[in-house]
C-alpha cells in the first residue's frame, strides 16, 4: 500500500475537494490521461510501432508524467476515485507494473473500506436530485462506482487494464498475446520448452510476478465486495468486476502452464506443514484458542463468514445442511452472483422425492418420463407418479454419429470467447 496516499488532506475534508467542481485543474489531469491514452494507442495500433524507440519512450513518459500528477492530486487536492483508476493504469507502463499496480489497487482498497463516506466523487447537494437522505446517499454511492467502470470494463475485452495486462511480459519475451497465438497453431509446446529455457535465469522475476499477480486478484475480489456492500447498504446499482479478474486469472493459468514444471511449487499455493511421524494431522485455527465443532462457522472480523472444516458428513441432511451454509456465505459476499441461486435449487431439488424431481426436469415429456421411470423401478406400486398428458411425440430416426479420434492436444487456459486480436479494446 502506497501510505502517503491514504494521509487525510485535511481536518475539514479528509478526501479533498470535488474536482469537477474546479474545472481548469479537473482538466489539466484529464489532458495528461489523454495524452498517455493516444500515444498506447499509437503502439497497439501499427504494429511497426513497438519497433519504433522514440514511440515507445514517448508512450513510457507520459505515462510516468500521469502517474505522478495523479499521485500529486491523491495526497493534496482530491482523492477521487477516477484518479485512482487513472494512477493504477499507469503504473502497468512502469519499471515494476504488477507490483506497482498491486500497490496502488491496496490503497484503492483501503480507502474504500476506511473512508469510503468521504471518497470523492461526491456531488454538492445543490446538484442532487434527490431531497430526501436515502436518495442522496444512493446518488454518491452510484457516482463514486461510476468511474471504476473505465477501470475494470462491463463487457469482455474493455477497461483500461485489459489490453495493458495482455502485452505484459510473463516470462523471456512471452506475453498473453504470444501464448494465445501459439495456442491457435497449435505450437504451445515449443512455447513451454522457450519458456522453461529461460526460467533458470529468470526464477525469481517470475516468482514475484505470480505473487504480484494472485496479490492483484485477491484486491479486487476485495475491492467488489466492499464496494457491493456499501452500494447494497443504500440500494445502489453496484458492479461487477467479472472481466478484469478474468485477465488476472488468464494470465495466472498462462504461467502455470508455462512454468510451473520448472518450480519446486507453485507460490501461490498454500506451504505444507510438517507433520511428525505417526501423528495424526491435525487443523487448527491460528487465531482461536478453542475448537470449533463439526459443522461451526466463524464470523470473520470484516464481517464475511469464513467457513471451517465439517469433519466427516454423517447423513444426507448434514450434507444438505452444510451446502445451505455455503449458500449463505455466497449471497453474502458475492450478492451479484449466480451461485447462490443456483446452489439454492440444488438444495430444493435435494429434497425433492426422485418421481417430483423428474416431472419437475422433464416435464410434460411423457415418452421420456415413461422410459425412466421404467429404467429406474418407478412403476412399482409404492413409487408411481401419474405423469400429465402430453401430445404423441414422433421420433426421426437418425444415425448414431460415429466418435471422432481422439487428439491430443495443448491444455486451453483462454477465455471460452475468443478474444481476437489484441487491438480490440474499448479506449
Amino acid at each position: 500500500m502506497l501510505e502517503e496516499l491514504v494521509v487525510p488532506i485535511s481536518d475539514e475534508a479528509p478526501c479533498g475537494e470535488y474536482l469537477k467542481d474546479n474545472r481548469s485543474v479537473y482538466r489539466s489531469y484529464r489532458n495528461a490521461f489523454n495524452m498517455a491514452q493516444s500515444s498506447f494507442r499509437q503502439l497497439i495500433e501499427d504494429p511497426d510501432a513497438l519497433n519504433n524507440n522514440e514511440l515507445v519512450e514517448a508512450n513510457a513518459e507520459n505515462w510516468a508524467l500521469l502517474s505522478s500528477e495523479c499521485e500529486n492530486c491523491l495526497k493534496t487536492v482530491s482523492k477521487d476515485i477516477e484518479i485512482f483508476c487513472w494512477h493504477a493504469v499507469s503504473q502497468l507502463f512502469s519499471r515494476k507494473p504488477l507490483e506497482n499496480l498491486q500497490h496502488s489497487l491496496e490503497t484503492l482498497d483501503y480507502l474504500v473500506t476506511n473512508d469510503w463516506a468521504n471518497l470523492q466523487p461526491m456531488s454538492p447537494e445543490e446538484k442532487l436530485k434527490a431531497e430526501d437522505d436515502a436518495g442522496k446517499q444512493r446518488e454518491w454511492a452510484e457516482g463514486r462506482v461510476k468511474p471504476l467502470v473505465q477501470l475494470v470494463g462491463d463487457t469482455a475485452e474493455s477497461g483500461l487494464l485489459y489490453m495493458p495486462l495482455q502485452m505484459l511480459t510473463l516470462v523471456a519475451d512471452i506475453d498473453y498475446g504470444k501464448f494465445f497465438l501459439a495456442e491457435k497453431s497449435g505450437t504451445l509446446a515449443d512455447l513451454k520448452s522457450q519458456a522453461l529455457g529461460a526460467l533458470s535465469s529468470e526464477r525469481a522475476e517470475v516468482t514475484e510476478r505470480i505473487l504480484s499477480l494472485g496479490k492483484i486478484y485477491e484486491t479486487l475480489v476485495s475491492i467488489e465486495k466492499k464496494v457491493a456492500e456499501e452500494c447494497n447498504r443504500v440500494a445502489a446499482q453496484g458492479i461487477s468486476f467479472r472481466f478484469v479478474k478474468e485477465s488476472v486469472d488468464r494470465l495466472l493459468k498462462t504461467l502455470r502452464y508455462l512454468v510451473e514444471e520448472g518450480l519446486p511449487r507453485w507460490p501461490l499455493d498454500p506451504e505444507e506443514v510438517g507433520i511428525e511421524d505417526n501423528q495424526p494431522e491435525v487443523e487448527t485455527l491460528a487465531s482461536s484458542e478453542e475448537p470449533i465443532t463439526n459443522g461451526e462457522s466463524v464470523q470473520t472480523a470484516s464481517g464475511g463468514m469464513a467457513m471451517t472444516g465439517v469433519g466427516i458428513v454423517a447423513s444426507r441432511e448434514q450434507a444438505l445442511a452444510e451446502l445451505q451454509k455455503i449458500a449463505e456465505y455466497f449471497l453474502q459476499a458475492e450478492p451479484h452472483s449466480p451461485i447462490y441461486m443456483l446452489l439454492k435449487r440444488a438444495i430444493r431439488w435435494g429434497h425433492m422425492p426422485l418421481p417430483e424431481l423428474l416431472e419437475e426436469l422433464i416435464g410434460d415429456n411423457a415418452v421420456v418420463q415413461s422410459r425412466i421411470t421404467q429404467l429406474a423401478g418407478l412403476e412399482s406400486a409404492e413409487h408411481t407418479v401419474n405423469f400429465k398428458a402430453s401430445p404423441e411425440v414422433t421420433y426421426t430416426a437418425t444415425s448414431t454419429p460415429t466418435p471422432a479420434a481422439e487428439k491430443a492436444k495443448e491444455p486451453s487456459v483462454s477465455p471460452t470467447n475468443d478474444v481476437g486480436t489484441l487491438t480490440g479494446i474499448e479506449w
